[in-house]
This record gives C-alpha cells, structure tokens and sequence, in this order.
C-alpha cells in the first residue's frame, strides 16, 4: 500500500489529505456570518472562510509558513478549550 502524502516537498508545505473538514469548517464559519453577529465577526468569519479554502493565512507573520490555516485555527480551538478548563 502506498502512503498519502501529506506534504508538498516542492513547496515544503504540509497539505491536507481530508478535504471534508475543510468544506465542513467554510460552511460552517459562512453560516455563522448570516446570523445575528457583529460586523466585526462577520469580517472575521469571511476572512477565515477565504484563509481556510486557499489555506493561506492572512497574517504578515505567517506568509511563509508550511501549516495550512485550518491548522492554525485547531491550535488556537485547542487553547481555548485548555484556557476554559
């Protein structure tokens, strides 16, 4: 059997292998914006939206950063869980 790789050597980037919670965190951060939030959230939200689908993050810090966005935002959902307990 072959391994799935779950890196791009010639970008030295890690990819993503499971696309559903891709799909699955956009829809679900584009859904959150139709509610009754803030403009603020609302930007917040459809920037992510756009981060998660390119797996680009927006930040100047992170411009040249091999982790997708979406595992940024498991990081940061990690801490906040261990923050609330």
């Amino acid at each position: 059997t072959r391994k799935k790789e779950i890196a791009d050597k010639t970008e030295n980037k890690h990819k993503l292998t499971n696309y559903q919670v891709v799909w699955l965190a956009a829809y679900n951060f584009k859904r959150a914006t139709a509610g009754k939030t803030s403009d603020e959230v609302k930007n917040f939200l459809t920037d992510w939206v756009n981060q998660i689908f390119t797996g680009k993050v927006s930040d100047a810090k992170l411009t040249n950063t091999k982790y997708h966005a979406l595992q940024y935002l498991a990081i940061a959902a990690r801490w906040a869980a261990m923050e609330n307990r």
